[in-house]
């Protein structure tokens, strides 16, 4: 089977594929739809879920917390009132009975009895009974107390006998409706049973579990499964840190059945006690209470890549069933490509529209032998026709050579194979001239006009040549069709137009400008006044060179002056203009010169001259030479004006008695235009 039927096969196997690829897509597509919409749900409901239990633990810890708070306040309040009258006025009586008072021992880190100015009369803690050297007047709570006839919780305090993180309780002992002393008690965060078991038992497998906080309003840290951080600011808790902040933010609600807070990161929850300035915190990170819904995205993904693969056989064995009858025609097709032109495509195929293709098949290739016959013929008459051509003629499809005539391919210097298939920037000389025109060739075209140009083409043996290029579209309502081009050696046609050209603006003895070059330069300069000035025109006339000709001949004259040309020319500037303008007679146009930069130049080349000793024959010869200088002026209102005043110019100095060196010239200049 040759390549063509490789390839209508593999193109039959990319339907087949695309078939596929295309069923799967939607596919994909509703299953991504669906699982998104419903994974969008779940994830929803599972927030709410999760906001409302952490509320709800929240608001239950806070009540738990409140009810040991009043149950501590309540056994205070009981002691006391159970106190015997003048017990703070008998040390031993109140003594043995504070040891007696196992139930406030018990439920206390510490009690102390304190008469009404705060000392300390008597006090238990974990270190046994003791008289410590400590006075509580100075507490906010012990104030309170002596005038509260209820049990008086402070806040959060660094105990002075235990240098702990704590809070105490106070109740007035009273007499005869009178203070006679203080009976107190205090808890230890850090030890005490009021603020333990506030996290929860761990469940079997639970690594994320909701962490549990409380705090009182000014964020210090009353209670954290970390016992480090209890006393330490909020800040020292990075999970709290944003919580609190979007608390704040919210203006600080404080609601006893709890209130969501929640953080791009966390679900949080807060809820406040009614005993206690406090405030209990459940913070769930949102990864951990979405996790379930993760795995369960991720279970459903591994499903849904099963489904799809699953169809995708499905789908592949489906469609290989239905273009059967495909895969027949195509076998057909190849036996025509074999050259079976009699029955390749008659049916049947299996399905009534291919046999209609095939029918339709079959004519198209009766009809598409009758016309390659006839285009074989029409494509030898064209190759004769080009090959007898006396021009080089080429075709070009998307700039590369479809076909080049052998009178093209000698200009070119390569053989008609060598170029066709070739890109049609490699017979170009300069490759900004293929990139220049081809944006003149589109616009040509455009207009529905040949373009003609004439360039520098790449000849035989590495060498160039002038080549006068034109080309027109094969079809005009469609440039991209192709493009017929004709191409002739130009060459001496080039040259001699150049040559014409240098001879009609130069000297022939000199090679210098002449006359009509010069007028060019003048008038230019004239009109653009005043952006042409500073500006000015020198004229010089040889002295001493009719004895040159008439002693040693014309000739000699010639190399005079060819010589003087040369010493003129190394006295100016690249950019200036030196003319031959009669026989012995020169000029200089100075652009951007000033008068007296003018002055110098034509002081140097009248050195220049007079220094010249020109060797002819055996004799040595000598010239001098007379300069006029001519600033451009406002007066100069023709080439001829401007010519006139330096003729002038010259003629005063050669009219000079005393023959003084140029630099004297100064005086006539000054003369005539100061």
């Amino acid at each position: 089977m040759n390549s063509r039927v490789v390839n209508r096969l593999s193109e039959r196997i990319s339907l087949q594929l695309r078939i596929v690829a295309a069923c799967l897509l939607v596919l994909a597509g509703a299953l991504w739809a669906s699982l998104t919409w419903y994974f969008g749900a779940v994830e929803s409901n599972t927030l709410r879920a999760r906001r409302a239990h952490e509320t709800s633990e929240a608001r239950s810890i806070a009540s738990l917390l409140d009810m040991r708070i009043r149950r501590q306040a309540d056994a205070l309040q009981v002691v006391a009132r159970s106190m015997p009258a003048g017990l703070f006025t008998d040390p031993t009586a109140r003594e043995a009975w504070l040891r007696n008072r196992a139930l406030l021992l018990a439920d206390f880190n510490t009690a102390f009895l304190a008469s009404t100015d705060g000392t300390v009369l008597f006090l238990h803690d974990e270190h046994g009974f003791s008289r410590p050297d400590a006075n509580f007047a100075d507490r906010d709570y012990f104030q309170r107390a002596l005038v509260s006839s209820a049990t008086v919780i402070s806040e959060p305090l660094i105990g002075k006998v235990t240098d702990q993180p704590l809070v105490a309780m106070a109740l007035g002992v009273r007499e005869n409706h009178r203070v006679v002393g203080i009976v107190g008690a205090s808890v230890q965060f850090k030890k005490h049973s009021l603020l333990k078991g506030l996290q929860g038992a761990r469940l079997p497998g639970e690594d994320n579990r909701a962490a549990v906080l409380v705090t009182d309003r000014a964020g210090t840290i009353l209670y954290h499964e970390d016992d480090r951080l209890i006393g330490k600011h909020h800040d020292a808790e990075p999970q709290l840190v944003p919580v609190m902040a979007q608390w704040l933010a919210k203006g600080r609600p404080l609601n006893p059945n709890g209130s969501a807070v929640d953080t791009p990161q966390a679900i949080g929850a807060v809820a406040s006690l009614d005993s206690v300035p406090w405030l209990v915190w459940r913070i769930q990170p949102l990864p951990a209470a979405m996790a379930p819904v993760a795995e369960a995205r991720r279970q459903a993904g591994q499903v849904a890549a099963l489904v799809l693969a699953i169809a995708a056989l499905a789908l592949w064995l489906a469609v290989r069933g239905v273009l059967r009858p495909v895969r027949t025609l195509g076998q057909r097709a190849a036996q025509v490509l074999e050259g079976d032109l009699q029955s390749a495509f008659d049916g049947p195929f299996g399905a009534p529209e291919l046999d209609e293709l095939g029918r339709v098949l079959t004519e198209l290739q009766r009809r598409r032998a009758g016309l390659a016959l006839s285009n074989a013929r029409t494509q030898q008459l064209l190759i004769s026709i080009m090959a007898s051509a006396p021009v080089g003629i080429m075709l070009t499809h998307d700039r590369h050579f479809d076909l080049v005539n052998q009178h093209a391919a000698r200009l070119l210097g390569r053989a008609p194979k060598e170029l066709e298939g070739q890109p049609a920037q490699c017979i170009y000389a300069s490759n900004e001239d293929y990139q220049r025109i081809g944006t003149e060739v589109a616009a040509a075209f455009a207009r529905r006009d040949a373009f003609v140009t004439t360039l520098r083409f790449l000849g035989p043996e590495q060498g160039t040549f002038w080549g006068r290029l034109r080309g027109q579209p094969l079809d005009w309502d469609d440039p991209s069709a192709g493009t017929i081009w004709t191409l002739a050696n130009v060459t001496d046609e080039v040259e001699s137009r150049a040559r014409l050209e240098w001879d009609a603006t130069h000297d022939a003895l000199t090679g210098m400008a002449n006359r009509v070059s010069l007028d060019a330069v003048l008038r230019r300069l004239i009109e653009n006044r005043p952006r042409s000035q500073p500006a000015a025109l020198l004229i010089l006339d040889l002295d001493r060179f009719k004895p040159v000709n008439d002693q040693h001949g014309h000739a000699a004259g010639d190399h005079m002056l060819r010589q003087v040309a040369d010493a003129i020319m190394v006295c100016v500037r690249g950019g200036d203009l030196v003319a031959r303008i009669g026989g012995d007679e020169f000029a200089v146009a100075l652009e951007r010169c000033s008068a007296e930069v003018a002055r110098r130049v034509a002081e140097d080349i009248q050195r220049s001259v007079a220094e010249m000793a020109v060797a002819y024959g055996d004799a040595v010869l000598h010239v001098g030479c007379s300069i006029g200088v001519a600033p451009l002026d406002s007066r100069h209102t023709s080439v001829e004006d401007w010519m006139s005043d330096a003729d002038r110019a010259c003629y005063a100095d050669k009219s000079r008695d005393d023959r003084k060196p140029l630099g004297q010239l100064h005086h006539l200049f000054k003369a005539r235009y100061d």
